[in-house]
């Protein structure tokens, strides 16, 4: 059946080509911004807290601050400066699709930024926050079990690789949203918050599966802090 209201052939989940084109733009941004946060802010939270303990300063803070609040304080912290950082990305990219030029050439290319699904603008927002949490709590977990600044690097060498994996599973499945790779990892809390992004784009998941998704990630989160 052809659409009545964008008069593309809805492929086989639901999503028509157009709207996958203008999902696909926001599923490669927030993929590629969130692996950008979590690289560099979990490398910043673990660097501060091994530099605190290297330098003796933790006993001090501790006296005071109990370390789940000092470990906290870190993340949220950073979390406010990923924040303004968003912010501040997504102000000048919509000035930039206000300019006349990138609006003739979105309209050649068939992308229409008002056909955003909300909902999907909602869930992604939550995997980024469960996400970056998730990250973000993991990377102060392995910069408190190290006691030197020259061991940082190996130490934090498995996060970095498993956020890659969670990174390239989402992008190199681009072109095959459905395949059970995907539909697996998008329930494991490490890779759900790149590759659940990618199904909700290009197709519809079950509402319960993405509910799962996200009860896994705070679940996780929780274990983390633990």
């Amino acid at each position: 059946q052809i659409s009545a209201t964008s008069g593309a052939i809805p492929d086989e989940e639901g999503k028509t080509e157009s709207e996958q084109a203008v999902n696909m733009v926001v599923v490669y941004f927030i993929i590629i911004f969130l692996f950008m946060a979590v690289m560099i802010s979990g490398q910043m939270i673990a660097s501060e807290i091994t530099a605190e303990k290297s330098s003796r300063v933790m006993e001090i803070l501790i006296t005071s601050v109990s370390p789940l609040k000092s470990m906290f304080g870190k993340i949220f912290g950073m979390f406010i400066l990923v924040m303004m950082q968003v912010v501040l990305y997504l102000l000048v990219i919509f000035l930039n699709l206000q300019l006349p030029h990138n609006v003739d050439t979105l309209n050649d290319m068939n992308i229409d930024l008002s056909g955003i699904d909300p909902a999907l603008l909602i869930y992604s927002l939550i995997l980024f926050l469960t996400g970056f949490f998730l990250f973000a709590t993991l990377y102060a977990a392995v910069g408190s079990i190290v006691s030197r600044t020259e061991d940082l690097g190996q130490a934090v060498m498995p996060m970095t690789i498993i956020s890659l994996a969670g990174f390239y599973i989402a992008i190199f499945s681009i072109a095959t949203p459905d395949s059970m790779l995907v539909k697996v990892t998008s329930f494991i809390p490490l890779f759900s918050p790149f590759v659940m992004v990618l199904r909700l784009g290009l197709t519809d998941p079950p509402l319960w599966e993405v509910l799962t998704s996200i009860g896994l990630l705070l679940a996780a989160i929780y274990a983390a802090v633990y």
